[in-house]
């Protein structure tokens, strides 16, 4: 939720970054850094284990709507993307 959906910083930056969520912040918001690498890694790896976790059917769902919709939110494609509108301010 915060990666993707907070916007601006807790410090003073004279309003550079009050529109860009902490995701599109990351490395001024250049594409394929290893930090953002990090950032994807560690939820893809989260969700390939919380598959097997699942062993009742009403868990799997929650866990895959999930786990795709933090992967897609972290596509370059989605920088600075509000899809309809939402958190756009």
């Amino acid at each position: 939720m915060f990666f993707h959906w907070v916007k601006g910083v807790p410090f003073d930056d004279n309003g550079k970054y009050d529109r860009l969520t902490l995701w599109e912040q990351i490395d001024q918001g250049v594409q394929g850094t290893p930090n953002r690498k990090f950032l994807t890694f560690v939820p893809a790896v989260l969700f390939a284990v919380a598959i097997p976790a699942t062993q009742e059917g009403r868990l799997l769902i929650p866990v895959v709507v999930l786990g795709l919709i933090n992967m897609i939110a972290k596509l370059p494609q989605l920088y600075k993307v509000r899809i309809l509108g939402i958190n756009k301010w």
